[in-house]
Order: C-alpha cells, then sequence, then structure tokens
C-alpha cells in the first residue's frame, strides 16, 4: 500500500515541479490515509459480519425442538382415531367415578322432601290439641287495642 502511495508522489513530483507541488504531495497523501482508513473500516466490518453468520450457523442443541417423524394424513388420522378413543375412554371412567358420588349424594330438595316425610306430625298435632282444644281466638279483642286515630295515613 505504501508502495502505491510513493508511486504516486512520485509521478505527481515528475509532473509538477514546483512550489505548489508540495500542497498536491499533502493533498494525495490525505486521501490516501481517508481512503485506506475507510478500507480498513469495512474489511473490520466484513470480519465481524462473517463472524455472526458463522455464530448463527453453529445453532446450539435445543431440548425442546425435537426430530421426529414427518406428519403424513395416514399417520395424523391413525393418531387422531387412537387420541379420541382414549379421550373417550378418560371421559366414561371420569363420568363413572363422577356418577356414583353424584347419586349418593342428595340435593338439597332431595333433603327437604325426606325430612317433611319422615317427619312425626302428630306429635306436632298433639301440641296443638293440648292447649287450645275447642277454644277460638277472638280477633275483635286485638282491634279495640289497635287505635287507628293515632295515625294518619292521609298526609
Amino acid at each position: 500500500m505504501t508502495k502505491s502511495l510513493m508511486a504516486d508522489i512520485d509521478t505527481l513530483r515528475e509532473e509538477y515541479i514546483g512550489a505548489h507541488v508540495v500542497l498536491m504531495i499533502l493533498q494525495t497523501t490525505q486521501e490516501f490515509l481517508a481512503n485506506l482508513a475507510e478500507e480498513e473500516e469495512k474489511a473490520e466490518l466484513q470480519r465481524q459480519g462473517e463472524a455472526l453468520n458463522a455464530a448463527a450457523g453453529e445453532v446450539a442443541h435445543d431440548p425442546t425442538i425435537r426430530q421426529g417423524t414427518a406428519v403424513t394424513k395416514e399417520l395424523f388420522a391413525e393418531w387422531s382415531k387412537k387420541h379420541f378413543l382414549e379421550k373417550e375412554r378418560r371421559e366414561k371412567e371420569y363420568e363413572k367415578a363422577h356418577h356414583k358420588a353424584s347419586a349418593s349424594a342428595l340435593t338439597g330438595r332431595q333433603l327437604w322432601d325426606n325430612t317433611l316425610r319422615s317427619a312425626e306430625w302428630d306429635l306436632f298435632d298433639a301440641g296443638e290439641k293440648d292447649n287450645n282444644e275447642g277454644e277460638d281466638v277472638d280477633y275483635s279483642l286485638a282491634q279495640d287495642e289497635l287505635d287507628e286515630d293515632c295515625y294518619n295515613l292521609e298526609d
């Protein structure tokens, strides 16, 4: 690289003999150094890109990725049939177990109805007959005690 710079400087010196040759040599040297820095930067970026591509090409083994049999229509149909049979079997087992538990447990309404049916109503009737046998309630006495005049209902 420096040889090409020296060759450019020699041709300039031979073509232009004089005071302004120094300025042209300086300008040529600056352009050369700027181009050299730019090329080195591009080369560094190229090396970094190649390193990244190489690292991306070397994929680490991912345990979540599995290589298996390719899925075809026939294999999927076979799997689907097995899957749905297994699912139906599990649902039947669940229903069987769940039904046994729910059959033995009564609902609230069933418990209430059974309580009403099994209650000894004679005990309730016997208590009323002993206390109020043949007596009627006189509601007129209760109405006398109620003074409706104290309540102004028109307002």
